[in-house]
């Protein structure tokens, strides 16, 4: 177990209101990975089975428009904020592309070891689904406000 670890996951939104037991069993999921500037940690429209979590550095989430070279941001992800978390509610394709901004560092939860923690304790996998609802619903809010934005402007 990995205590830096640990006390970072206690930071991070879709765990808010878990015991250090519970970060404790997150944590021992987790995996880690590394990407230098501009590398693609996954690609719009492949399916995904994991989520991530920015360690360090900066990812851009962004809709490609005709080509990969087109492409509208949607949102930076920075040290502590989730990303790719539908992967962990549906087997669906990924709905943006995510590419590093900067050199970055990644916690990765993987889909099936993730629902096996939450089947195992009912009050656990309440409390994060709850966290990934709340997470999803605020992004959802946040990209009707930018197309209401853009509507009223003319842009759309």
């Amino acid at each position: 177990m990995s205590k830096a670890r640990v006390d970072f996951l206690k930071k991070v939104s879709i765990f808010e209101g878990l015991t250090d037991k519970d970060i404790e069993k997150v944590e021992s999921i987790c995996k880690t990975s590394e990407k230098k500037e501009n590398d693609i940690v996954f690609i719009e429209q492949s399916i995904g089975k994991e989520l991530y979590i920015v360690l360090e550095g900066e990812v851009a989430i962004q809709i490609e428009l005709i080509s990969p070279e087109e492409f509208v941001p949607i949102r930076k992800m920075c040290p502590g904020d989730v990303f790719g978390e539908l992967a962990l509610i549906d087997t669906g394709a990924r709905s943006a592309t995510a590419r590093c901004s900067k050199a970055s560092k990644f916690i990765i939860i993987e889909r099936e070891e993730f629902l096996t923690l939450l089947e195992a304790d009912h009050r656990f996998g309440y409390i994060v689904m709850r966290n990934l609802a709340r997470l999803v619903c605020g992004r959802i809010r946040q990209t009707n406000q930018r197309l209401l934005d853009n509507v009223s402007w003319g842009l759309v």
